[in-house]
C-alpha cells in the first residue's frame, strides 16, 4: 500500500481511504502525532478517546464518545425533564449531539454539533439565554436554527471537559434553569464515576 494513504473511518462505521501526502516518524515511546488539519477536520479534541484496531494491515484510530457506557443514566433522566418541563433536552460529547430528547430528535442525533456549541465547549462557560434567541445546534448550512431559550452547560471533570446538557424551551424559561442547575449536579457526580 502507498505510504501515503490513510484508511478514515466515518461516524456510520465507512472506512475509505485518502491520500494525505503526509508521513510521520514514530518516536521512542511508540506516539505518533496526528496532524492538526486532520484533527480539526474529523473533531479530534485533546482528551477525546480513540481506539485502536488493526483491519488486515492498517492501524485503525476511531473516535470514541465518553458517554457510550453511561448513556442509560442519562436517558431516563433526561426524557423524564423532557416530559415533566415541557423542553427539548440534548447531550454532546466533543463533537456531535450524542443524545436529544423533544420535538427535534431524529434531526439532530449523530450530527456534528455547530461551532457555536465548540466554541461554548471549548470556552467552558454556562450560557443562559432567556431572551428567545437564536441557536444553530448542529452544523449543516441547511438548519434554519431554532428560536428558543436555552441553557448549554458545560460537562467538566478534574479539568476535562467532555460534552455539553443543553435544555432548550419555546416558552418558559424559568423551568429550563431550575432543573439545569439540579442537573449539573448530578452530572458532575456521574461524570467523575466514568
Amino acid at each position: 500500500m502507498n505510504k501515503n494513504i490513510c484508511k478514515i473511518q466515518t461516524k456510520n462505521g465507512d472506512v475509505f481511504m485518502k491520500t494525505t501526502g503526509i508521513v510521520r516518524r514514530i518516536d521512542s515511546l511508540g506516539r505518533i502525532v496526528i496532524p492538526k488539519e486532520m484533527r480539526n477536520s474529523l473533531r479530534i479534541m485533546e482528551n477525546d478517546m480513540l481506539e485502536i484496531a488493526v483491519q488486515n494491515e492498517s492501524i485503525v484510530l476511531k473516535k470514541i464518545s465518553t458517554f457510550s457506557d453511561s448513556m442509560n443514566y442519562f436517558d431516563e433522566v433526561l426524557k423524564l425533564i423532557s416530559k415533566l418541563y415541557d423542553c427539548d433536552t440534548f447531550i454532546t460529547d466533543s463533537s456531535v449531539i450524542y443524545y436529544y430528547e423533544g420535538k427535534n430528535k431524529d434531526k439532530y442525533i449523530g450530527k456534528n454539533m455547530s461551532e457555536y456549541l465548540l466554541k461554548c465547549l471549548k470556552n467552558r462557560n454556562v450560557v443562559k439565554e432567556s431572551n428567545v434567541s437564536f441557536l444553530h445546534i448542529i452544523d449543516d448550512e441547511k438548519e434554519s436554527g431554532l428560536n428558543c431559550n436555552y441553557l448549554l452547560i458545560p460537562i467538566i471533570d478534574s479539568g476535562d471537559t467532555y460534552g455539553i446538557l443543553g435544555f432548550l424551551n419555546f416558552d418558559n424559561v424559568d423551568n429550563i434553569i431550575n432543573i439545569g442547575k439540579i442537573i449539573e449536579k448530578i452530572l458532575k457526580l456521574k461524570v467523575s464515576n466514568i
